[in-house]
């Protein structure tokens, strides 16, 4: 129950503030994140279509296949 509520929480703070809330990653994984933006925005601009792995990997579809960034 406390999981719902407080995801409904985080839905309504990011509608309405701008804020995201990301309890699965610690400190250390949202600095990684924040290393890492500019190879995700850069793969998005060649629409490779990537998405967040494991919390801080990259996977991305390339050809049909989904690889993973290698860092």
């Amino acid at each position: 129950m406390f999981r719902g509520v407080f995801l409904h929480g985080a839905k309504q703070l990011r509608s309405a503030e701008g804020i995201i809330i990301t309890p699965y990653l610690t400190a250390w994984g949202m600095e990684l994140r924040r290393e890492r933006m500019a190879v995700f925005k850069s793969l998005q601009g060649k629409g490779l279509s990537p998405k967040w792995h494991g919390g801080v990997g990259i996977r991305y579809v390339k050809d049909g296949q989904v690889e993973d960034y290698t860092l």
